[in-house]
């Protein structure tokens, strides 16, 4: 390779990354209308996390700090504190329906039958044959005696 070939290589490649470079500021630099866009939206997100009843401990922190970056001209810090608050309430909401769902589940696997069992005992209290009996006297429940009043079951 000849000292003329290097150099061409060498100044494409130096044109490549600076050219890389300029495209990556260009598109990292954020403008004020984007930050409040984010923050507009986290905020939406977040109301909605709330309405889920779980709204996470740090989303509105996180929020309050993106508008005081966007208020001191850190457009990009505002824009990126934006995005987490909304990635936070995002999973806020998730997470709520996530654990409704777990529990309508758990609900439907514990769902109570309701079976009348005819009781062995025809004479046990709530039994319809000794409600409805006219000439039987229905057991009374009484309080139970408790002889040392530090063995009460509270």
């Amino acid at each position: 390779m000849t000292i003329l070939n290097a150099t061409r290589l060498t100044a494409l490649v130096l044109g490549l990354a600076i050219a890389c470079c300029c495209i990556s500021q260009e598109a990292a630099a954020c403008t004020v209308q984007q930050a409040k866009d984010a923050i507009a939206a986290a905020k939406t997100e977040n109301e909605k996390a709330k309405a889920a009843n779980n709204e996470w401990r740090d989303t509105a922190k996180i929020i309050a700090n993106a508008e005081k970056a966007l208020a001191d001209g850190y457009c990009d810090k505002a824009l990126q504190l934006a995005h987490q608050a909304y990635q936070q309430a995002e999973n806020a909401i998730a997470q709520a329906q996530e654990e409704q769902q777990g529990l309508e589940q758990w609900q439907a696997q514990h769902r109570r039958v309701d079976r009348r069992v005819e009781p062995l005992n025809p004479s046990i209290r709530g039994h319809p044959q000794v409600e409805n009996a006219g000439s039987r006297k229905q057991q009374v429940e009484r309080p139970v005696k408790v002889l040392n009043p530090s063995l009460r079951v509270h």
